[in-house]
């Protein structure tokens, strides 16, 4: 017979360990299997039971649910982490040398396991953005003034028919409507459809608002490519903001993990850190990791001349290409429409604007060099020959004010009107020629 081994205390601490991991492990696998179909299949049944709270669209009470289950299980990690360093610091009673890699080691284990479930809740920014640098806002599904596709004041996509004219229009915030009290009607695709309406009274028309908070070009043709075709666009609107140049060649190297970029998932506390603490150690990392792709400035385009600035404006003209190319595709028309600031044409608009504040004052307010994107756009020649429109005077010389909220750089109610008006005007021929060559006109 074999005489069975004593558990001594060192067995029984590492048998611990290794169980509560491997039911740790298993539980997270579980959920990542089953867990978001069971909460589709239990919701329908147990909302009756949540009051007020029961009347959330499924596609918002699923990603509360991952996002709680997400920062659970990253929290259970850090907990057994924590533990197994501080069993083992007491048992090994280790040296300087030996804790310090200890402590580093720990250090890598919470950046890679514990931080990036933990992302949202920490305020670690550029891991969340890693993580899915479309950031499409799909939680707002099925909520009022958004349809399935989430898509703000747009009607369902089998109710744009062929034989309609169907704008689509693509854009960041300033085109979805944020902070309007209802962008599903506030908003200027919408108020441009009812002028379009009012001008073409024989013309079925719909229109279809594909803006979303922090698109850019790169992101707006990736849900044109996917989606856009169910809509049947006559005419694609791209709706041009000021930080697009920047945000656009932040989200290509995302995408492409290029440089520091590849490491806002791994390391995001680490990253954090030096942006916060250490931001030109950070933008020299960047610079040096990406061939300096990407400048500081979120508005660098407004603060150099057109000569220094050129090169990095054409990652954006790119995409705007690709987009006029995908366009013409689907067998619609494309325009480009440059939307302005309020710092480019007067210093009156938002006198408590945030994001200048943010960026180190407002020293950006009717600069030397705010209107050099103006020129670049209008002398950028589309291989389509699609027009290039800015609404730079037509805010200048608009009269009305204020037109932006005064703590907030987007449009209030009169800011949207203001472009609706001009964006219509522009769009009217272009709908007649659309419209002329239509089955049945």
């Amino acid at each position: 017979m074999t005489a069975t081994r004593p558990m001594t205390p060192r067995r029984r601490l590492l048998a611990a360990a290794g169980l509560s991991l491997a039911s740790l492990l298993l539980l997270e696998l579980a959920w990542r299997l089953l867990g978001t179909n069971a909460v589709e299949l239990f919701w329908p049944r147990m909302k009756e039971s949540f009051g007020r709270r029961g009347t959330l669209p499924l596609a918002r009470i699923v990603q509360r649910v991952e996002a709680l289950a997400t920062a659970a299980f990253a929290l259970a990690r850090g907990a057994w982490l924590l533990i197994v360093v501080v069993v083992v610091a007491i048992r090994v009673r280790p040296r300087f040398l030996t804790a310090l890699r200890g402590a580093a080691a720990a250090w890598l284990l919470l950046e890679l396991f514990v931080a990036p479930g933990l992302a949202p809740w920490l305020g670690l920014h550029h891991c969340v953005l890693a993580r899915d640098p479309d950031h499409r806002p799909m939680a707002m599904a099925g909520e009022a003034g958004w349809n399935s596709d989430a898509l703000v004041g747009t009607p369902e996509s089998d109710a744009f028919k062929p034989e309609a004219m169907n704008l689509l229009f693509l854009g960041d915030s300033f085109t979805m409507g944020l902070l309007l009290p209802h962008p599903e009607t506030e908003a200027f695709p919408s108020l441009v459809a009812s002028e379009l309406e009012a001008a073409f009274p024989d013309l079925t028309l719909n229109v279809a608002n594909f803006g979303w908070v922090s698109a850019s070009p790169l992101l707006e043709l990736r849900r044109l490519t996917e989606i856009g075709g169910r809509y049947h666009p006559d005419l694609v609107v791209l709706c041009l903001d000021m930080t697009d140049p920047h945000d656009d060649i932040k989200y290509a190297n995302l995408f492409e993990r290029r440089g520091l970029a590849g490491f806002y998932d791994r390391l995001p506390v680490t990253i954090e850190l030096l942006d916060r603490f250490a931001p030109v150690l950070f933008q020299r990392l960047y610079d040096a990791t990406t061939g300096g792709s990407l400048p500081r400035h979120r508005f660098f385009h407004c603060t150099m001349p057109l000569e220094q600035s050129r090169p990095f404006l054409e990652p954006v003209a790119a995409s705007i290409g690709r987009i006029e190319a995908r366009s013409h595709e689907l067998g619609a028309g494309f325009v480009v429409f440059v939307l302005p600031r309020h710092w480019q044409y007067g210093d009156r608009e938002c006198p408590d604007d945030w994001e200048l504040e943010s960026l180190g004052g407002r020293d950006l307010v009717l600069g030397p060099f705010v209107r050099e994107p103006f020129r670049y756009f209008e002398e950028l020649g589309l291989a389509g020959g699609s027009p290039v429109c800015s609404l730079l005077e037509d805010f200048e010389r608009c009269g009305v004010s204020p037109h932006c909220f005064r703590g907030d750089p987007h449009w209030n109610e009169a800011g949207h009107r203001v472009a609706a008006a001009a964006i219509a005007r522009r769009l009217q021929p272009l709908v007649a020629a659309r419209a002329a060559g239509k089955p049945g006109k």
